[in-house]
């Protein structure tokens, strides 16, 4: 179990960072990143990786609950946790700050650099 929750210095390019890592790991079981910050575009890398033929398959549960992700947004990561994910927390939290969008932009661009696709 990896629980980061209330750690908003994780933001949107943390969430992406770990994405690139489920890719490998086939131990983690429990990830909680409530309210740190996640974004529409960490939620999306979380779920890329997923929802990926040879992705992650070792996840179950998966707390993103806090990180004021659009309907959207948690519409794709629930459809993309489907699979594998026994279960998936999600409460809204609210519309994101300017700042946060700044981390978005550049969680795009560390996404990139991965290889991740994570539309937002």
């Amino acid at each position: 179990e990896l629980d980061l929750g209330e750690n908003p210095g994780v933001g949107s390019r943390g969430a992406v960072a770990l994405a690139a890592a489920l890719r490998t790991n086939g131990v983690l079981e429990v990830l909680a990143l409530d309210a740190c910050r996640v974004g529409d575009y960490g939620a999306g890398a979380l779920g890329a990786v997923l929802s990926e033929k040879n992705g992650n398959r070792t996840l179950k549960v998966l707390r993103v609950s806090g990180n004021k992700l659009s309907d959207a947004c948690v519409a794709r990561l629930v459809d993309a946790a489907a699979a594998t994910v026994e279960a998936l927390h999600c409460e809204d939290g609210g519309a994101p700050s300017d700042g946060e969008n700044a981390d978005e932009d550049e969680a795009a661009r560390v996404a990139g650099a991965v290889g991740l696709r994570a539309d937002s």
